[in-house]
């Protein structure tokens, strides 16, 4: 969920932590963690096992993804030091009917991966993994059932955004490629590398060039 972990050495947490009766069955355990981390691990793995906790850097803030097994089921979610719970996996069936609708039909034939439920500036979007044609890629959904954004493939991508692409990252290495369909018209985000350095471009479905860093 997060990258960069560093592995926080948790002894306590090694068998696992159950936290069906917090504090006090777990109180030494949870205090090895920061205090405003605490009350939302708590609160977030309920009756379920704590089965690993890592330390991360996210920018300059640290974050702990922490993993648990509820009801049978593992899940994850990350949180800030200060107590920001960032995101958080959901499971097709806890999520909106709306969203459950797009994420079908999206998916379609492919191969449903994880959720991760994110809540950002009030707004709440799902971000969902799936695997068609050997391919994992994933997309993003908001609450309210709207397809905010897909990851595609640049043989997807339109004649005169492949044209732009081209001539403009030679020897560069395209990592993903966005169809963003909060613009209007949806608009195309590219990251890539090349000699190292990070390419960000945003490009018009008639291969106009809208931004680049």
């Amino acid at each position: 969920m997060r990258c960069a972990v560093l592995t926080l050495a948790l002894a306590a947490f090694a068998s696992g932590v159950a936290l069906a009766d917090p504090p006090a069955a777990n109180g030494p355990r949870i205090e090895k963690l920061p205090p405003k981390v605490r009350p939302v691990v708590i609160k977030e793995v309920g009756d379920g096992t704590i089965d690993s906790v890592e330390r991360a850097k996210d920018g300059a803030r640290v974050v702990f993804d922490i993993e648990f097994t509820l009801n049978g089921r593992s899940r994850m979610f990350t949180v800030t030091r200060a107590g920001e719970l960032l995101d958080e996996q959901v499971f097709l069936e806890e999520t909106p009917a709306a969203v459950q609708k797009i994420i079908k039909d999206t998916v379609g034939a492919g191969k449903l991966g994880e959720i991760d439920k994110s809540v950002e500036d009030g707004q709440t979007e799902f971000d969902v993994e799936m695997t068609s044609a050997a391919a994992k890629r994933h997309f993003t959904v908001g609450a309210d059932g709207k397809l905010l954004s897909r990851e595609i493939s640049l043989a997807d991508a339109p004649a005169p955004v492949q044209k732009t692409l081209q001539a403009e990252l030679k020897g560069a290495k395209i990592e993903t490629i966005e169809l963003n369909f909060e613009e209007d018209p949806p608009s195309y985000e590219i990251d890539a590398t090349r000699a190292g350095k990070s390419v960000e471009l945003t490009i018009a479905p008639d291969g106009d060039i809208i931004d680049e860093d």
